[in-house]
């Protein structure tokens, strides 16, 4: 990502339009692109199948692009959200047979609370604890899960500093962010070598990032959920991880676009779900992956 791939939009708002995924590129209609919405839905049934096969509830669930939630700081910059691909997916999943259901849509949740709180912070492309929160929400109504309710109280610390969009601009543009330590009842079991390498900022890879966790609370969900996502999960201001880990019994997450079915087959997992980042849509990934200890 360059300063060319940031846009500067009103009140502070910054917004990823360019990247490896060309953000800006793919809101408009796309031949190209609705056909890897359909090889990624071909996807989605197969991940479907496979967990059914194996008694595991499985869902979809996409993190919508800043861009297409708050069009309305973008200034000059004029777009259609209907063009989004989390909309374009939906549209495909609407009446399909086993999808409809196991779609978990953040999209229209996102755009009716925009001007309740911010969502994204505004100068990098990932959610604030509100915006997380949704995320959490419909995650637990769809598995049927009781959701933690005091998160926005746990303890938290502030500091003036750009995002991953501010940082990129010259001069970095900063803003006041929220960091919130979320954990409480969860302990973190394992973390694999790249996970800590990672931590210790040794090394910036991030695909294949593997961390399991376990909650003993009387009040946890008692049943095992397998997150295989990216960094919309694992963000440290507001951390998805953390949420399900301090409502779940235990908790998997593997950082990657694709699932580990062997590793599946080994834990178990009551609920896989499967997160992605809206611009990787553009990019269909087979599930071939494994994960390292």
């Amino acid at each position: 990502m360059s300063e060319h791939d940031v846009h500067t939009g009103t009140n502070g708002w910054l917004f990823l339009v360019g990247g490896s995924n060309k953000v800006l590129v793919h809101s408009r209609r796309s031949v190209e692109i609705d056909i890897q919405l359909q090889a990624w839905q071909k996807i989605f049934t197969q991940r479907y199948l496979a967990a059914k096969q194996a008694n595991c509830r499985y869902f979809t669930m996409i993190a919508p692009e800043k861009i297409y939630i708050y069009d309305d700081q973008l200034g000059e910059l004029a777009i259609d959200p209907k063009f989004s691909l989390s909309q374009r997916l939906h549209r495909n999943l609407l009446f399909h047979p086993l999808l409809r259901r196991s779609y978990i849509r953040l999209y229209s949740h996102f755009r009716a609370n925009r001007t309740k709180s911010d969502l994204y912070q505004r100068t990098d492309t990932h959610w604030t604890l509100a915006g997380c929160t949704i995320a959490y929400r419909e995650i637990c109504r769809s598995c049927g899960a009781k959701p933690v309710n005091d998160f926005h109280r746990r303890a938290f610390r502030e500091e003036v500093s750009a995002g991953d969009l501010g940082s990129k601009l010259n001069p970095e543009r900063s803003e006041r962010r929220t960091f919130y330590d979320l954990q409480s009842d969860s302990t973190r079991t394992h973390a694999n070598s790249l996970a800590l390498l990672f931590e210790s900022q040794q090394t910036s890879s991030h695909r294949g990032i593997h961390h399991v966790y376990r909650n003993q609370s009387t009040h946890a969900d008692p049943r095992t959920l397998m997150l295989v996502g990216d960094s919309y999960a694992h963000f440290s201001a507001a951390s998805l991880i953390i949420m399900l880990a301090e409502t779940f019994r235990e908790v998997h997450f593997i950082w990657s676009p694709a699932v580990d079915w062997e590793y599946f087959k080994k834990i178990k997992p009551n609920i896989l779900i499967c997160e992605m980042a809206e611009r990787f849509l553009c990019q269909v990934t087979a599930d071939c992956f494994t994960v390292e200890p």
